[in-house]
């Protein structure tokens, strides 16, 4: 309902109020809708009269323009390809700000760690220069400027990439400790002690029998 309001100036409430729908009634596909009251086009005639008589002016609103919704998305461009992949997370702490040439419609805003970014919303229709100013340590990727144009109940998505600087880089990176493993012993090696130690005790036995028969 949204985007009929914002196509036509008429409030969500007013469409509500004119088709008598509750506050948790969905519209459907198709379903036709009240998006205003209007008195008659011609006067009555009046009985024994050949000119109708002159109805009462109405007076006819001036739509209000439409709006729409303004999304931007600052990424990291892992790849550097000036395209934004799904697995490339967002940048937060972007400085975003969105003029009309005229200069009657301006906001600004700051880019968030998710998608989809920052949004502006009830941004009047027209033609729009989104610009980015990227957080400290970031180089871009994309162009920091361009062009948009919003039309009645359109939500449009825009993206910039940039990517970390050496210095940037080294922060967001968490090298983990890297120590050697413990050499594995060989089991050879371990069978050898045991027979030179069993050696060993033999040749120890032996010796102190060739004392007793010395003796």
């Amino acid at each position: 309902m949204w985007r009929i309001a914002a196509i036509t100036g008429v409030t969500v409430d007013q469409l509500r109020a004119l088709n008598k729908l509750g506050l948790d009634q969905a519209i459907v596909l198709g379903q036709k809708l009240l998006i205003g009251l209007g008195g008659p086009a011609l006067g009555t005639q009046e009985p024994g009269s050949t000119r109708p008589t002159e109805a009462a002016a109405t007076v006819t609103p001036t739509p209000l323009p439409g709006w729409g919704i303004l999304c931007v998305l600052l990424y990291h461009d892992q790849n550097g390809d000036a395209m934004h992949q799904f697995e490339e997370p967002a940048i937060p702490g972007g400085a975003v700000s969105i003029s009309n040439a005229s200069g009657s419609a301006s906001k600004t805003g700051e880019t968030t760690g998710s998608a989809p970014g920052v949004c502006f919303e009830e941004v009047p229709e027209g033609e729009y220069n989104v610009s980015v100013a990227l957080p400290e340590g970031y180089n871009p990727t994309t162009y920091t400027s361009h062009s948009v144009t919003v039309l009645p109940g359109d939500q449009r998505k825009m993206s910039f990439g940039a990517q970390p600087n050496v210095e940037k880089a080294e922060e967001i990176l968490v090298i983990p400790s890297v120590s050697e493993p413990p050499a594995k012993q060989s089991p050879i090696l371990g069978f050898l002690g045991g027979a030179i130690l069993l050696i060993g005790l033999g040749l120890g036995l032996y010796a102190g029998l060739l004392r007793r028969t010395g003796k």
